[in-house]
């Protein structure tokens, strides 16, 4: 039996995410008035051994451009 090629890159160079949303929990003030409904924030994790793959260590830091639609993330 061939042994498996552990270093191998994935199949698949894209990967797709769902953009969560959360609240913001503290009070704020819209103008005079308090708003009534907490603002949303989007955000999402990013995880897997296809990060490990593309050169991505544990607790490496990481530069994110943001970019108009695009994020680019490179070390730091």
């Amino acid at each position: 039996m061939a042994d498996a090629d552990l270093n191998a890159r994935p199949a698949h160079l894209e990967r797709h995410v769902t953009i969560q949303e959360s609240w913001r929990y503290r009070q704020w003030e819209s103008g005079r008035h308090y708003r009534t409904d907490p603002p949303l924030f989007p955000w999402f994790k990013v995880s897997g051994r296809w990060l490990e793959h593309a050169g991505v260590k544990p607790r490496q830091r990481l530069k994110i451009e943001v970019q108009h639609k695009r994020l680019v993330i490179t070390p730091a």
